[in-house]
């Protein structure tokens, strides 16, 4: 069987560290700027859906949307992109604070969609996603795959 091997973790932190790229881009929104919600620029009687401004001025800037991380199978992952966002590590479910729509969670591949299917309600990012799935809510993720991905903690199946 074809797979993709991820040699050692420095060759994991880089997919780590794309993966925090693309979600540190998801929330830069400067003042002037319209942000993705359609007619953001032309909110005057209240603040945009998307990100909170008014007559497109921003009164602080936050350069992610997310406030905290959470994985449901790898918490390594998850503490790995909490220190490169800045963001809160999340070690418990379900989440029942205000915040709920600011938890990012995340896994390192997203295989048949089961677990992206458990976490609808979330954004979600992982580092592989299988080449078939079509999801229809947000994800982040580095690389399309049809191939079988290897970690390297685990053994190669044969």
């Amino acid at each position: 069987m074809k797979t993709i091997k991820i040699k050692d973790l420095n060759e994991y932190g880089k997919l780590v560290d794309n993966l925090a790229e693309q979600i540190k881009k998801s929330g830069k929104v400067y003042n002037g700027e319209p942000c993705s919600h359609k007619g953001c620029a032309s909110h005057v009687s209240h603040p945009c859906e998307g990100c909170g401004r008014q007559w497109t001025i921003r009164y602080h800037y936050t350069s992610i949307k997310y406030k905290a991380v959470y994985s449901p199978d790898n918490p390594m992952l998850a503490f790995l992109l909490s220190k490169k966002l800045g963001i809160a590590l999340w070690l418990e479910f379900p989440i029942q604070y205000s915040f709920k729509k600011e938890v990012i969670v995340v896994s390192d591949i997203i295989s048949t969609g089961k677990t992206r299917e458990q976490y609808k309600d979330y954004d979600f990012a992982c580092l592989f996603i299988k080449e078939f799935l079509i999801l229809t809510t947000p994800v982040y993720y580095v690389k399309q795959t049809k191939l079988q991905v290897v970690m390297p903690w685990e053994k190669e199946i044969k």
